[in-house]
């Protein structure tokens, strides 16, 4: 399967879904429910990383697709953070944020999943 989801983090302050190869939005909605019910485990804050580091290309309606999720049952869910996927990714999040304004609140977009873990990091750091 060329989709899963898996705690980032020993705190469990971060899920990553890595999307690898050609996936489809069918398969990131069933790895979205499994986050979901991750979450609910915790009762802290959990920023998700959609890492498509090893990702071939986004699906067609991927701005609907992300408004959908950005938006969807917000308890306990912080940061979406975009990691990889190339130049093309970074201008698609890039018009997702200018598009849907509100959506720069909750959206970062990094090269790589070691940017996205770094800003984690030092997001927690400042709030300790």
């Amino acid at each position: 399967m060329p989709v899963s989801t898996q705690w980032d983090n020993e705190e469990k302050t971060a899920l990553r879904y890595d999307l690898e190869g050609e996936w489809t939005w069918d398969e990131f909605h069933t790895i979205a429910e499994d986050g979901k019910t991750m979450r609910r485990e915790v009762t802290h804050t959990v920023d998700i990383i959609a890492n498509l580091d090893n990702s071939i290309r986004i699906p067609p309606n991927a701005l609907s697709q992300m408004k959908q999720f950005t938006y969807a049952e917000r308890e306990n869910k912080g940061l979406t953070i975009i990691a990889g996927g190339g130049g093309f990714t970074i201008a698609l999040v890039r018009v997702y944020t200018r598009v849907f304004k509100s959506s720069q609140a909750y959206v970062r977009v990094f090269r790589s999943l070691a940017e996205a873990r770094q800003f984690i990091t030092e997001k927690s750091s400042i709030k300790e």
